[in-house]
């Protein structure tokens, strides 16, 4: 049986914020705090907090996690990058923790107005465009060959 929002109330201070919950739901075991919070219009919500450690998928950062990345850098909102990307939010939301967890470091300060950078964040923003920017002219040149070109 997995811990609930009681159990864990009490645990380890908090390192990182992951996502909100409800009272009752179930956790997983690798979250450590539990802080409740009070947002208007909604009961018993809780901020759930955990330390975000290499290790936690299989090593790689796909373009994907990179484009989802800059999207909600430049929108500093997550449901505006979603229809910017043409996805929807949630899904957008658990590769940015993904991509967070592949490094090991919380790339955004998550608010209720939207997001913005932390240090790591700015530190991957500016090494993401130029990959991405590499990659779209290494797509054209190859592209450009195969239609005959040089």
């Amino acid at each position: 049986c997995a811990p609930t929002a009681r159990s864990v109330a009490a645990a380890d201070a908090p390192a990182r914020r992951i996502r909100s919950i409800s009272l009752g739901d179930n956790i997983s075991t690798g979250m450590t705090a539990v802080i409740p919070t009070r947002a208007p219009g909604r009961t018993n919500t809780f901020s759930v907090w955990r330390p975000v450690g290499r290790g936690d998928t299989d090593g790689r950062v796909s373009l994907d996690q990179l484009r989802y990345f800059v999207a909600v850098a430049e929108e500093e909102n997550v449901t505006r990058a979603a229809r910017r990307l043409h996805v929807s939010q949630p899904p957008l939301s658990r590769r940015i923790r993904e991509l967070e967890g592949e490094l090991g470091a919380a790339l955004f300060t998550r608010t209720p107005r939207g997001v913005s950078l932390l240090p790591a964040g700015r530190a991957l923003l500016a090494h993401a465009r130029t990959i991405l920017h590499e990659v779209d002219r290494t797509l054209a040149v190859v592209g450009a060959v195969a239609d005959g070109g040089s």
